[in-house]
């Protein structure tokens, strides 16, 4: 039977700020790699570029909606596997736990935004898509927030406000939407 040894108040503290980081590491989804959100804004930012020069907009709706699958394939592809990188140098599973707690809290708002975007091509209403992917990502992010760090949050918080912008203010603006939104 083990001896019971006091533990000063300096080690207790030390001892509680060490569980408190695992506990935190636990909980929070900490590969997002930096690269796949730069990598994405760019791509982004270019589409709207290319968009805007090429005259590529909603009135134009299967280039208009190719040259955005295009974009949101890209940033999956790169977020994906830089990520995955990420967490394989780390030594941490990528497809974990908290991974499959964030596909799970994500995949209704992407199937809300598909059905939504099939409903508005289909009503010949392709100008209300790029609002309305911005207000489904908002909500995608704010739904797994909880292990997130707050600037996440905070970016879930301003694409429902970009999303509301460009459904309202900025609906003959597609480009620039979504380049600032994206990008």
């Amino acid at each position: 039977r083990g001896k019971n040894i006091p533990m000063d108040r300096k080690d207790a503290l030390g001892s509680l700020e060490t569980i408190r980081a695992i506990l935190e590491r636990s909980t929070r989804l900490t590969h997002i790699a930096p690269g796949g959100i730069l990598a994405s804004g760019m791509a982004a930012v270019g589409a709207s570029i290319i968009g805007a020069l090429l005259g590529i907009d909603p009135r134009r709706p299967a280039a208009f909606l190719v040259l955005w699958a295009l974009v949101l394939a890209f940033a999956l592809g790169a977020g994906v596997g830089l990520s995955a990188r990420m967490a394989r140098r780390r030594g941490e599973p990528f497809w974990g736990r908290k991974l499959r707690f964030v596909a799970s809290g994500v995949l209704p708002s992407a199937v809300g935004a598909i059905l939504v975007t099939a409903a508005l091509i289909d009503a010949e209403r392709v100008d209300l898509c790029p609002g309305t992917w911005m207000v489904s990502y908002g909500i995608a992010i704010l739904s797994i927030g909880m292990v997130l760090d707050w600037e996440y949050r905070a970016a879930g918080w301003a694409f429902l406000v970009a999303g509301s912008l460009a459904l309202f203010l900025l609906r003959g603006s597609p480009h620039l939407s979504m380049g600032i939104a994206f990008g």
